[in-house]
């Protein structure tokens, strides 16, 4: 764990952390989204998870599994698609 600056980075997101850190940054999850393309079609995305107090981040390796998210209309979800990191609405999820 390490802190700087009011932003503390650990190694898993934990609410009781965020009365004493402005933002706190932290992976485990691996987080990913699930955007509906079509009647049947879908595609799950690693992404970047922002919730009012926490960044979690994905994981890229190919031994990683995800975890589907579901974001609060408050949160903000940056997929990652090919190369490159788009933010995705709340609309197409």
């Amino acid at each position: 764990r390490m802190k700087f600056h009011g932003v503390e980075m650990v190694h898993a997101p934990d609410d009781s952390r965020l009365s004493r850190a402005s933002l706190t940054i932290s992976g485990h999850l691996h987080p990913s989204i699930r955007i509906e393309l079509g009647s049947k079609d879908r595609v799950c995305l690693r992404c970047f998870w922002f919730t009012a107090s926490q960044l979690i981040l994905p994981a890229f390796g190919g031994w990683t599994g995800t975890k589907p998210i579901v974001p609060s209309k408050s949160d903000r979800v940056f997929a990652c698609v090919e190369n490159d990191v788009i933010e995705i609405s709340h609309q197409r999820t």
